[in-house]
């Protein structure tokens, strides 16, 4: 297996595990919008800077939840 393969494997195991805390706490079933939750997470160095760009963007998940993902 290839260092590319199993980047892949490591990405659609916490985009599925993302996507079911989403489904868990928010009844919302979206890959896409998982995959988009891990782009802002990626981009943000603190948990702070997390929280706000969720913020930003309106998705009104809850503080505990947001640490969830962390």
């Amino acid at each position: 297996m290839s260092d590319k393969d199993l980047y892949r494997l490591e990405l659609l195991s916490l985009v599925s595990r993302i996507s079911q805390e989403i489904l868990n706490h928010t009844a919302i079933n979206d890959k896409s919008l998982a995959e988009f939750v891990i782009s802002l997470h990626q981009k943000s160095k603190t948990l702070a800077e997390f929280k706000a760009k969720l913020d930003e963007v309106g998705a009104g998940f809850e503080p505990a939840f947001i640490e969830t993902l962390e």
